[in-house]
Parts: structure tokens; C-alpha cells; sequence
């Protein structure tokens, strides 16, 4: 029921009096003789007669319409008042529960109510402002701490930083987490989380995941945008002991197994596994989200590399290994013993999946621009790909073929894209992810392997990833999804993300050919100009998905999608330079003057072509620059393109 409970009216009083003795002490403003000497007593130790009591009674504050407020005291007369000079009788305090800690300070910017006493006098002067009455620090923090009383157990408040934060502030947190970031980080499921989110002590693994969410959700939200890093801080203490407590109970348990099996050869399954929650994994994967937008990708590294390794112990990546949709490895009743949905083993089996599946994502993602080692190994997957986010959140089992299934019929010429099997957004990005890794690890292998006999397994692979990307590409450009790219963050990022492998391939034939002999490159020379033109058009692409971008707000963007829009702009800017490079050693070796005029035409010819482009570069830079108010990572790529943007400028004007 709301309002306050028993005897709590009767307790707010007297320490309203006893703020209003107080107070009028420290003023010196009142008459010394009509002032008690000392602080007033509740009812129950006073006289029965009250007659010529030196305590001012209290009027009585209606209390009404509570299920309307989230605050108990929910009264139409409150008014933003000072005190008056020349008497304590109206006694300001700001409002708070008994589970907050008031923030004081020297001066009083909130509205607050007011409480006057019967002997009110109506002829006082005007009221003076806060500034007029000499008020510490210490005092106000006393007026604080007086007027915590518990009106509403049931809605703690408490303050992070200088954030007060409510249980409406949470639920506000809740919704913003799945309005704005469930389409990017698909890995939760919506009823089950607030089947068990309101419960009054969840599991510890539970309590680090919903602060985890808050906090991302704190990150794309302009109300919460401070309030974010002391999540993150407070979320980071959480994961750091539970993660702690959780490994070292797991390593015992293994020691312990491990001496009585020791005997048996061969490897064993983890123990370990099965004892790690998979809320802190998730929660781990959801901070590296967050230092991805508010950190950089370094820092973001260090914090996914704690999901990875959780996610090896916990073996996600063998989910499927022997089990069905009918059969699936899980507690039926929940990490709480909650029975929250007749499917709940698929639905804790298709949750492993999707964490996977995302850790595997941002392995790929974080390691692209700097061309760092992949973790998690595409080899050792025995997990199926997720299911549809409807099959998902509504407990339907839907059996999913695995990766290397997917990838095999890509990379096979006698399957055409009209006869493979369609995907949910997620699990296409998922495929084009690995597809991308497998572009990263080929281009690192091309610059080891130079020799002879490696030339032909280089254009094999070159061939096979070529074929595979473009058939991938054909099939997201003929799927329903295509209609919702302005509408779904996660179908826009898989669309540009197909276009950058493209361009990406095109780049690692080009260092191909610039590092390896003649005779080894043969007439693959002949094919550079046609994956070059290949590479121009998955740029014009992306720059016709930046513009549909613009609808989806910045605030659910992918938080990688920065590094294909770099990637497009780059391309456009090397171009410009190789083709001024070519016109330019062309007009060097001609000396006559009809070659002179000829050289000058196709100069003229390359800075029409980049005169072109530069309109295309300053779109993307300017969603760069968009996103760079949430995305640090965005604004990392924009600082680089830019700046060769710039120089490029620069001695383009100087050849003119």
C-alpha cells in the first residue's frame, strides 16, 4: 500500500520541529526566551496536556492520490518558497528517502515543500533568497539527515555521483536497453529478463547483467550520458568479485575431479563450464560494447578478452555438439529455480548461442583495423547459428544449420545464391563476420607467403573468398530484409559490412600484386582492373546505405559500423591519388608538346573523376562526424580519414 506506514507521520513531524529548533538556533533570530532550550520530544514522551508546550504544532500534510507518484508525499499545495528573515517558522528541505544520501551544498536550486507551523505569522516581510541566511555546508547536510525517514521500503533510492537513481530511473534504463540496443547485441531474452529483474534479491550473475545493461543503456541515452561511467565503475567491481568467487569455487571442483579421473585418458569435458553463469559473460561482452563507444577499441580489447576466455571455459562454442532442438543441456527450472517459460531449455540454449555468436562477432570487429590475431577460431565451432529473433522471443524451436554448412555452399560454384538457405539478419551478419576473418587471415598469409609454390594457393583462396563475399551480398540485395535497412541497425551494419569485405579483397590484391614477381602474378595482372571496379562500386554502396542510416538516429547504430564507412571513404581517397600518380609520371616521361597536352587532358580527366568522389567522402565524413558525439571509435576514424582527406586536398591545390 502506499504512504506511510504506522507511526511514520508522527516521527516526520517531530523531526520537522526539531529542524525548525535548529534552525532557529543557528540563526539567532528568534526571541530567546520563547525558544525551547532544548530540542522538542515526540508525542509519546510528552505530557498529556499540551497547553503552553514552547513546540509549534504542525499542521497536518494531506497525503493523496499515491498510486499516481512515485514519491509518497504527493501534495497539490507544495510551492518553491524561502524562508523568511526574521523567523524559522517555514523550514525547507529537499526531499529524499530513507535510502538516499542528500547531497548538500551551499545553495538550494531544487523545488521544495513547505511546512508551516499553526503560529505562522501572515504579516512577515518579504522572503529573502537562500543567499540572505549564513547557511555551512555542515548544516544543510544536517537538515538532510534529520528528514530520511522510509515513506516507501518498497522504491530505494540511491545516488551515484551526483545521479540520483530511482527505480523509475532502472525501468527507464530497462526500456532504453531494448529499444536501442537489443537489434545490435541480440543476446537476451526480453521476458525471461523481466521475469526475474524485479525480484528482490536475484543471483549475483543476474545483478552484474542488469547493471551491465543499465550502463550500455546510459551510453545511448542523452538523459543518462553521466551517469554512465559510474555504472561502468560499479558494474566492473560486481563482475570483478563475482568472476572471482565463481572461477575459484569452478578450479576447485576441477582439482577434485581431475585426481579422481585421472587415470582415464584423453580429454575430458570442462567442469568449469557448467558453473559459469551465462549472464557474466554476457555482461562482460556488454562492457566491451560500452568501451568500444566511450573508450576506444583498446581498452574495449582488454574487456572483451575477459568474455572470450569466460566463453572458452564455458565451452559456448560446442552448444550443439550432440544436442538437438529437442535436447537441449539445461536447467529447466533456471539459474534462480524460477520456471519462467514452458520452453525454457531452448530458450537458455539459443541465449548460449547468440552470446557466442556475438563474442565471435566483435572478435572479428575489434581485430579489423588493426589486423590483430583472432581469439576465438572459426575451426573449433560446433554451436548452429541463432535462430530468428521471433523464434527467439517466442519460445519456438527452430533448428539452425551450423557456419561451416553455410560457408562451404558459398564458396561452392555449383551453388548459385537463389538456392541458399536465408538467414535472420543476425546470423547473416554472423556469416559475413566470419567471412571477413577469413579475408583478415588471408591477406596476413599473402604477406608471409611470397614463394612460388604459395602463389597458387594464394589466388585459390583469393578466388574462393571472392565468390563466397559476392554470393553473400546477391543474397542480403534480393532478401525481404533489404526493405528494413532504414529501420533495423543490425541489417544496415550486415549490408555494409558485405560491401567492405569486397573492398577489402580488392585491397589485398592490389599489395598482392605490388609485392610479388612477375612471374609469379601471370595474367592475374589483367584482373586487378575489374576487382578495382568491383571495389568502387561496393564504395558507392555504402555511401547510398550512410544516406538511409540518417533515419535510424545515432543513438542505435551499430557500434562498429564507423569502420566500413572509413573503409569506403579510404578507398575513394587512394584512388584519387593513384590515378594522380599515373597522370603525373605520364607527364614526367613525355617530353614533346602534344604528349604535355595530352597528359594535362588526363590530369584534367582524374581531378573531374575525384571531383566526383569528393562529394561521396563527405557524406561518410560528415555520418562520421555524426557519430562521433557517442562513438569514440568513430571519432578515432574520422581523425584519420580527415586528415589524409586534408593532404590529399592540400596537393591537389597545389597541382592546380
Amino acid at each position: 500500500m502506499w504512504g506511510p506506514k504506522k507511526g511514520q507521520l508522527d516521527e516526520m513531524r517531530v523531526r520537522i520541529a526539531e529542524l525548525e529548533w535548529q534552525l532557529g538556533k543557528q540563526l539567532g533570530n528568534q526571541d530567546p526566551s520563547a525558544m525551547s532550550k532544548t530540542p522538542p520530544k515526540p508525542e509519546h514522551q510528552r505530557s498529556g496536556n499540551t497547553t503552553g508546550s514552547t513546540t509549534p504544532s504542525i499542521i497536518p500534510v494531506p497525503l493523496e492520490d499515491h498510486a499516481h507518484t512515485s514519491h509518497p508525499l504527493n501534495v497539490p499545495a507544495l510551492q518553491t518558497i524561502t524562508p523568511a528573515r526574521s523567523t524559522a517558522s517555514s523550514i525547507i528541505f529537499p526531499t529524499t528517502s530513507n535510502h538516499a544520501a542528500t547531497t548538500a551544498s551551499a545553495t538550494v536550486t531544487t523545488t521544495m515543500p513547505t511546512f508551516l507551523t499553526a503560529e505562522h505569522d501572515t504579516s512577515l516581510p518579504a522572503l529573502m533568497d537562500w543567499q540572505d541566511i549564513e547557511m555551512d555546508s555542515g548544516m544543510l547536510a544536517d537538515m538532510g539527515n534529520m528528514l530520511q525517514f522510509d515513506l516507501e521500503a518498497g522504491s530505494p533510492v540511491r545516488f551515484l555521483g551526483d545521479f540520483k537513481v530511482t527505480n523509475l530511473v532502472l525501468a527507464d534504463l530497462d526500456q532504453l536497453y531494448f529499444d536501442r540496443l537489443h537489434d545490435v547485441l541480440p543476446m537476451i531474452h526480453r521476458r525471461r529478463y523481466f521475469s526475474w529483474a524485479d525480484q528482490e534479491k536475484p543471483s549475483p550473475a543476474r545483478t552484474c547483467l542488469r547493471s551491465a545493461m543499465h550502463t550500455v543503456a546510459a551510453a545511448m541515452s542523452a538523459q543518462y550520458h553521466s551517469l554512465g561511467d559510474a555504472l561502468y565503475q560499479e558494474t566492473c567491481q560486481l563482475l570483478e568479485s563475482q568472476c572471482m568467487r565463481t572461477l575459484s569455487g569452478c578450479g576447485s571442483s576441477d582439482m577434485s575431479l581431475f585426481a579422481s579421473t585421472n587415470n582415464n585418458p584423453g580429454p575430458r569435458p570442462s567442469i568449469a563450464g557448467d558453473k559459469i553463469p551465462i549472464e557474466l559473460i554476457q555482461s562482460w561482452l556488454l562492457l566491451a560494447y560500452y568501451d568500444v563507444v566511450r573508450s576506444g577499441e583498446h581498452q574495449a580489447m582488454v574487456t572483451a578478452g575477459r568474455a572470450f576466455r569466460l566463453v572458452q571455459l564455458a565451452r559456448l562454442y560446442d552448444v550443439d555438439e550432440s544436442s538437438g532442438v529437442e535436447d537441449m543441456p539445461s536447467n529447466p527450472a533456471g539459474s534462480d529455480g524460477v520456471h519462467s517459460d514452458q520452453n525454457i531449455p531452448y530458450i537458455i540454449a539459443e541465449e548460449k548461442r547468440r552470446t557466442f555468436w556475438l563474442a565471435f562477432s566483435f572478435d572479428r570487429f575489434l581485430c579489423s583495423r588493426n589486423e590483430w590475431p583472432l581469439t576465438l577460431q572459426e575451426e573449433a565451432v560446433r554451436t548452429r547459428l541463432p535462430a530468428s529473433e521471433a523464434s527467439f522471443q517466442n519460445n519456438q524451436p527452430t533448428q539452425v544449420c551450423f557456419l561451416s554448412e553455410v560457408i562451404a555452399m558459398s564458396t561452392s560454384p555449383q551453388c548459385y545464391s537463389s538456392t541458399m538457405i536465408p538467414l535472420s539478419p543476425f546470423a547473416e551478419c554472423i556469416v559475413l563476420a566470419a567471412l571477413h576473418g577469413r579475408c583478415m587471415t588471408h591477406r596476413r598469409m599473402s604477406m608471409l607467403n611470397t614463394g612460388t609454390d604459395e602463389a597458387q594457393e594464394f589466388w585459390t583462396r583469393h578466388d574462393q573468398l571472392t565468390l563466397a563475399v559476392e554470393k553473400r551480398a546477391q543474397i542480403l540485395a534480393q532478401s525481404p530484409s533489404l526493405k528494413l535497412v532504414n529501420r533495423d541497425p543490425m541489417v544496415l551494419f550486415t549490408h555494409m559490412l558485405a560491401q567492405k569485405s569486397v573492398i577489402y579483397l580488392s585491397g589485398t590484391l592490389e599489395m598482392a600484386l605490388l609485392q610479388r614477381q612477375q612471374q609469379q602474378v601471370g595474367d592475374r595482372q589483367l584482373f586487378a582492373s575489374s576487382y578495382k571496379w568491383r571495389a568502387e562500386r561496393a564504395a558507392v554502396e555504402i555511401v547510398g546505405l550512410a544516406e538511409s542510416a540518417r533515419s535510424l538516429g545515432c543513438f542505435s547504430m551499430h557500434p562498429f559500423i564507423a569502420d566500413p564507412l572509413a573503409c569506403a571513404a579510404n578507398f575513394f581517397i587512394r584512388s584519387a591519388q593513384s590515378i594522380n600518380a599515373r597522370g603525373a609520371g605520364s607527364a614526367r616521361s613525355n617530353s614533346s608538346s602534344s604528349s604535355s597536352i595530352n597528359s594535362r587532358n588526363s590530369s584534367n580527366s582524374s581531378n573531374s573523376s575525384m571531383s566526383n568522389n569528393d562529394g561521396e567522402v563527405e557524406k561518410l565524413l560528415c555520418l562520421l562526424r555524426h557519430l562521433g558525439h557517442l562513438n569514440v571509435l568513430a571519432q578515432d576514424y574520422l581523425c584519420t580519414v580527415e586528415a589524409e582527406y586534408s593532404t590529399w586536398c592540400a596537393g591537389r591545390r597545389q597541382e592546380q
